[in-house]
C-alpha cells in the first residue's frame, strides 16, 4: 500500500514549483515524486508537463494499525 493518493490537479506551473520548494510530494502522472526529484528539472520542462495536465496533488493516506 502507497503512503500517498493522488488528489486534484494541478494547473499552475507556479503551484508546482511552489510545492518543490516547500519539499511537498507531488504526482507526476501515476507516481508521487519527492521534492528532491523534481529540483532536478528544468523550469520550461515544469512548465509543459503542467500543460500536459500531469502534475497532481499528493494526499498522504491514513495508515491503519491491525
Amino acid at each position: 500500500m502507497s503512503k500517498w493518493e493522488r488528489g486534484g490537479r494541478i494547473d499552475d506551473p507556479m503551484v508546482v514549483i511552489s510545492f518543490i520548494m516547500a519539499g511537498h510530494v507531488v504526482f507526476n502522472g501515476h507516481k508521487p515524486q519527492n521534492a528532491g526529484w523534481l529540483q532536478n528539472w528544468s523550469v520550461s520542462q515544469i512548465k509543459r508537463e503542467t500543460g500536459m495536465g500531469r502534475f497532481f496533488i499528493a494526499l498522504p493516506t491514513e495508515r491503519k494499525t491491525v
